[in-house]
């Protein structure tokens, strides 16, 4: 695979897909870090909902609203627009984010941090409004050369004027668009956090995804060169957004 390689990932389990965009190949998947190394600087993740203009560019900025995933400014609306219970479905989105995230160093806001680094994820319309095919619950960067800890995200409503994706299903794809900013590989295993292609993942069911452990199964079909065909998960993860003290 070079170097150069671009691919678009597709799950279409229970009408959901993630695709992946701007997709090189690498082998540090799981860098050396030094014994006496300061601990990584605490993730501030960003739950967009009202609203975004994005810029085209790479590589994508949160801070500047900056995405590779586009080509020319395009202007996405609010979560929900004017659906009777928006504020209701937005509470109920944070309250399973910040319960997913929660053995982690990851602070959860929904008010545009005041500096960066920090990484967004924006709720949105339907996958019509990035070009993808019905039924695609979200879009990300990926590169498998370096880590994306500022970059944008996008999750989906289901449809133009509602959305059966619930609460838990949007908060397991934030754990998994968080883990895949720093290069932490798919797997192979239901209702694993980090499943998200293959047959295997049903990830829309709203039942918690699981943090897998040692000999966690990697989809090694859709990894970077190098990556091992087992990783232990929850140390990955815990290597890439701390722990919570």
């Amino acid at each position: 695979m070079s170097r150069d390689t671009s691919r678009t990932l597709a799950s279409l389990v229970a009408s959901l897909a993630l695709s992946v965009s701007a997709l090189g190949c690498g082998d540090d998947v799981e860098p050396e870090v030094p014994p006496d190394a300061p601990p990584p600087p605490r993730v501030v993740l960003y739950l967009a909902f009202e609203g975004i203009t994005l810029h085209p560019g790479s590589p994508s900025e949160a801070s500047t609203d900056t995405t590779s995933i586009v080509d020319a400014e395009l202007t996405l609306p609010p979560y929900l627009d004017g659906h009777a219970d928006r504020q209701g479905r937005i509470d109920a989105i944070v309250a399973e984010v910040v319960a997913r995230v929660a053995p982690f160093d990851v602070e959860v806001v929904t008010r545009r941090p005041a500096a960066p680094p920090y990484l967004q994820i924006v709720f949105t319309g339907n996958s019509s409004l990035l070009g993808a095919p019905p039924g695609i619950g979200g879009m990300a960067p990926f590169d498998c050369d370096r880590d994306q800890p500022t970059s944008i995200g996008f999750q989906f409503s289901s449809g133009t004027a509602d959305d059966r994706y619930g609460p838990r299903a949007h908060a397991n794809w934030t754990l998994t668009m968080l883990g895949s900013a720093h290069r932490v590989p798919f797997t192979r295993v239901r209702n694993d956090c980090m499943c998200w292609i293959g047959p295997e993942c049903n990830n829309a069911d709203e039942v918690v995804c699981q943090i897998g452990g040692p000999g966690t199964p990697v989809a090694t079909d859709y990894a970077c060169e190098g990556t091992p065909a087992t990783i232990d998960e929850r140390a990955l993860l815990e290597a890439a957004l701390g722990v919570r003290p």
